[in-house]
């Protein structure tokens, strides 16, 4: 709940935007993340979609309305209080298939180490979906830009995409538009 209020409206308004970039008859991943949560929130009205994800909250989020289908990794729910699913089953089942995109929430994103997040086991189930999928999109708010945590998602070339707000050093951006990572701005 407490990292949900953090940026609230900007998660909105990059969930909305990442929404716009699915198109009618993709296959999708959604990582956990109070972020990606939003993206399937602007996702409910997609009826011609199917979402891969490995939180239970954005399962739950999508089967609340009809939209999307939706299947989830399964796998084990180790973090108190966290709907990220993990673990050998979770690796598994997103091995099966081909994404047209990947949704990514992170932690901390730059240009030395890319896309990561805290925790080693939830970083793996990422990096499953970032190999399975054509398109990777990042979608954090300006905070976590220029942030490092622990576990690597994938390198800086890997990721297609940042949709993040107005906050983004201007520094930090130039930096990432020049490794090849198209930016979207959101908000003011």
């Amino acid at each position: 709940t407490e990292r949900e209020k953090r940026f609230q409206r900007e998660k909105q308004l990059i969930g909305m935007k990442a929404a716009t970039l699915i198109g009618d008859g993709e296959t999708i991943g959604l990582t956990a993340g109070t972020t990606t949560t939003q993206v399937a929130r602007a996702l409910r009205g997609h009826k011609d979609l199917r979402v891969l994800t490995n939180a239970v909250n954005i399962g739950l989020e999508l089967n609340a309305s009809e939209g999307p289908q939706t299947t989830l990794t399964g796998g084990c729910m180790i973090w108190p209080g966290a709907f990220s699913l993990t673990g050998p089953t979770a690796l598994e089942a997103i091995q099966g298939f081909v994404l047209d995109r990947v949704l990514l929430g992170v932690t901390g994103i730059d240009v030395e180490h890319g896309a990561t997040m805290i925790e080693v086991e939830e970083a793996a189930v990422s990096r499953v979906m970032v190999r399975q999928a054509r398109e990777v999109i990042v979608v954090a708010d300006s905070s976590k830009v220029g942030m490092t945590s622990r576990a690597v998602i994938c390198g800086i070339q890997k990721i297609n995409v940042l949709i993040t707000d107005h906050g983004i050093p201007g520094d930090a951006r130039a930096e990432l538009e020049r490794h090849g990572v198209r930016i979207l701005l959101v908000g003011m």
